[in-house]
């Protein structure tokens, strides 16, 4: 028990204590003093300067955090690096960085061969990036592009493409055939899943042999566009991004900023443009 009390012997609380601790203090050098308050306060400093550590992280967090002016997503690639793709494209687009966020994911990975829960995770964030309206464009695998189409996560872009982007982009167009897809949802009728979507353990071969298949909307009973193939990109050839794989683009379905999403499309085939500087070997899966 302290020995802090008053003339008539009584303790008196925290009073006394305060009384008792100035007393101590009053001869002591500031090295005494500090590591006397460091003896008996330690505990509740370090938790107060966590506190305003977490209140001030919190604060610079709500007053930095930019609405998004796009939000892309490259999953699996390889190489690829989000800041240059980022200023890149804000440029092309005339985005005001300092106002607004153009921010590309490069870094996610997926696969459904022996999916871990990195991969649960990824897929998630996907699903939550749909519904919150915050992604816009993607540029998927076509592995993993054909899991979320059958989903119908993506626009049918016959819907949004300007005339003069149909024209351009049709011959890479990449399709679901929703007469299957109907099909599947029916709880009474079989139908051949991987006629809707890839399996996780293809060969390279059989990956790129899928993918022209869906750009063949002739054996489809109701061919829907919903991707284009970046194969042949200006974007694709130079970032080597996708080498190995079929890169598809598609436009999600729940987007706020379509003009964005056109913009970026025709951003990934403008031959004007140095993909080459996105390649980043420092970002490699």
């Amino acid at each position: 028990m302290s020995n802090a009390h008053n003339k008539d012997g009584k303790y008196r609380g925290i009073i006394d204590e305060i009384h008792e601790q100035q007393r101590k203090m009053k001869d002591m050098t500031w090295k005494e003093r500090f590591a006397y308050y460091w003896e008996y306060y330690k505990v509740h400093t370090i938790v107060t300067i966590v506190a305003i550590i977490a209140i001030v992280c919190t604060i610079r967090t709500l007053v930095n955090t930019k609405d998004y002016a796009f939000y892309g997503l490259m999953l699996n690639a390889y190489s690829l690096s989000s800041d240059v793709m980022s200023d890149t494209f804000s440029e092309y687009a005339g985005i005001d960085t300092n106002t607004y966020d153009c921010f590309m994911d490069t870094t996610s990975t997926l696969t459904y061969e022996n999916p871990t829960e990195f991969d649960m995770a990824t897929m998630q964030r996907i699903v939550a990036v749909v519904q919150t309206k915050e992604l816009d464009a993607v540029i998927f695998d076509s592995q993993c592009f054909d899991q979320y189409a059958v989903n119908q996560i993506f626009y049918d872009l016959r819907e949004v493409l300007t005339p003069e982007q149909i024209e351009k982009y049709e011959p890479y167009f990449y399709y679901v055939d929703m007469d299957i897809v109907r099909a599947q949802e029916d709880e009474d009728v079989i139908v051949d899943t991987d006629a809707i979507a890839s399996k996780g353990n293809l060969t390279l071969d059989e990956i790129h042999e899928l993918a022209a298949t869906r750009m063949d909307p002739s054996t489809m009973g109701d061919p829907v566009p919903v991707g284009i193939v970046m194969t042949d990109s200006p974007f694709a050839t130079e970032s080597h991004s996708y080498d190995d794989l079929v890169p598809v683009f598609g436009i999600s379905v729940t987007t706020q900023r379509m003009d964005t999403c056109l913009q970026f499309l025709d951003y990934l085939w403008d031959d004007t443009v140095d993909f080459s500087l996105a390649h980043d070997e420092a970002t490699a899966y």
